[in-house]
């Protein structure tokens, strides 16, 4: 399981300064049939031959008794990625999803994971059964801390949600944690919760 060294960081920095609360992760596996090419070189061409393939989406979501925001994060071996969810509310939507290639690789699916408006995606192993090649981690979390959701041979997602009471939101909808908790945070943490909607990790 991949976990970025950041995750530490700020579980230590935040604990103790943001209210820890249990949010509930539930959702289930929905199979979705999909004609598509036969072969890569066919894309755009508007002609068959065609075949069907099935591709897979995960929908759920996280709640919690008070309103929430959330970071999700997609680590795999060579790159680490954030995005930062809508203004709070008292349910997030998530959705995880794999993506069946064509002709393609067989072995290969694009997994994508959004989580209130935050998307992130990346190629990765396919076992062509979700449940081989995804486990769902955890059921329950809690704010403040870091949590994987899901993880695969070749990628974790994971996320961090926080309460409204920690964050304000500002202009384009864009959230930010308050003054009080980006103080206690090093210069990579505080970018990250309290300027841009998504960018990746060093």
């Amino acid at each position: 399981m991949r976990r970025h060294p950041i995750f530490d960081e700020l579980d230590a920095a935040l604990a103790g300064r943001v209210p820890s609360e249990p949010v509930e992760c539930a959702g289930s596996w929905l199979p979705a049939a999909r004609r598509t090419y036969e072969r890569a070189k066919q894309l755009g061409g508007g002609e068959g031959p065609f075949i069907d393939v099935i591709d897979w989406r995960w929908l759920g979501h996280l709640s919690c008794a008070t309103p929430i925001v959330a970071v999700a994060f997609f680590v795999t071996s060579g790159e680490s990625f954030w995005s930062k969810s809508a203004p709070p509310e008292t349910q997030l939507e998530v959705a995880l999803s794999f993506h069946v290639y064509a002709d393609y690789q067989q072995d290969r699916a694009t997994f994508a994971a959004s989580v209130s408006g935050a998307t992130l995606a990346a190629p990765v192993s396919w076992k062509n059964d979700p449940a081989a090649t995804c486990e769902l981690v955890a059921t329950t979390l809690r704010t403040a801390r870091v949590e994987t959701v899901a993880h695969m041979q070749d990628a974790t997602f994971a996320v961090l949600v926080l309460p409204a009471s920690a964050v304000q939101t500002g202009r384009h909808r864009l959230w930010r944690v308050r003054d009080t908790v980006a103080s206690a945070l090093s210069a990579q943490s505080r970018e990250l919760l309290t300027r841009r909607r998504s960018g990746s990790l060093r």
